[in-house]
């Protein structure tokens, strides 16, 4: 492993997908909690037609795992840069 002197700081292409990979994991989670609120809410109700952000459930579900296997190439990409 390469060890850099401690003040060096990181490149900004770097340091920009760490903060874009921090706001999308912030909005995975936040987007989990409200799909799951929206399904049990329609248990309770019966009404299958919720909208999460404007999007049907099944939108938003696809939507979710299609953010959340980018942000997984993401993290991947980030550790080898940071490792290379």
């Amino acid at each position: 492993m390469i060890t850099r002197p401690p003040h060096t700081k990181w490149p900004g292409v770097l340091l920009a997908l760490h903060w874009v990979m921090a706001a999308a994991l912030l909005a995975m989670v936040w987007s989990g909690f409200a799909m799951s609120a929206a399904a049990e809410t329609a248990v309770q109700t019966g009404n299958w037609e919720a909208r999460i952000l404007g999007l049907s459930t099944l939108q938003a579900y696809q939507l979710h795992k299609s953010v959340g296997v980018t942000l997984c190439g993401l993290v991947i990409v980030a550790l080898f840069a940071k490792h290379t």
